[in-house]
């Protein structure tokens, strides 16, 4: 199992150079799992590579499809969220709150 994260994700897809150790841990574990937001977090950033004009619109288009492809189990982060919420409650904030 590997746990993936945006960055690695799109150095693995858009990277330039390739990064070949990268590619060859992600092909050779094969079982990658990753926050649900991965997807939101690699097109946020595919869109801001685009709109810099580090990225072609072709290649950021291309590579959607290429995460699309690859299969990843999602994890969502409901129930990280319910137990944040609870330690919220118990632990002492460092900071006050802006909402208070």
């Amino acid at each position: 199992m590997l746990v993936l994260d945006t960055s690695a994700l799109l150095a693995a897809l858009v990277g330039s150079p390739t990064n070949a150790a990268l590619n060859e841990r992600l092909s050779a574990d094969g079982d990658l799992h990753a926050p649900h937001l991965i997807d939101a977090e690699a097109l946020h950033a595919l869109r801001k590579l685009v709109r810099q004009g580090d990225l072609s619109l072709e290649r950021a288009l291309s590579t959607r499809q290429d995460l699309r492809d690859l299969t990843i189990v999602r994890y969502p982060h409901v129930a990280w969220s319910i137990e944040c919420g609870s330690c919220a409650r118990t632990s002492r904030p460092t900071t006050r709150p802006s909402w208070r």
